[in-house]
């Protein structure tokens, strides 16, 4: 394994655990709006945007990741995505029905 192979490999390694951070980050963020504590929920959020961000700039950027790992965390990114939109529905439901006018 060359030098750069072995630099994709360990970048590839270090943001899938990025990744799986920012999972565990959206379910306290999903908890969080449960327990009414919106503003950490959000906080929490913006956490997560971040992560995202950041892997999807190795993801597009060249020769930074091996093919297989930007695979990979292009899934990661999918089904974060899909937990970020999933939060910031509960978000707004909160929002609503503290309101008084429940929303779905």
């Amino acid at each position: 394994m060359s030098p750069a192979d072995n630099t994709q490999q360990l970048r590839g390694e270090a943001l899938r655990a990025r990744a799986m951070i920012a999972n565990a980050v959206c379910a306290i963020a999903a908890s969080e709006v449960h327990g009414g504590m919106l503003d950490r929920a959000i906080a929490n959020l913006r956490v997560i945007y971040t992560i995202v961000e950041e892997i999807n700039a190795h993801i597009t950027a060249p020769n930074e990741l091996t093919v297989s790992a930007a695979r990979e965390l292009g899934e990661l990114i999918d089904d974060l995505q899909g937990r970020i939109a999933a939060i910031e529905k509960l978000i707004k439901g909160f929002h609503a029905t503290s309101e008084g006018t429940p929303r779905k």
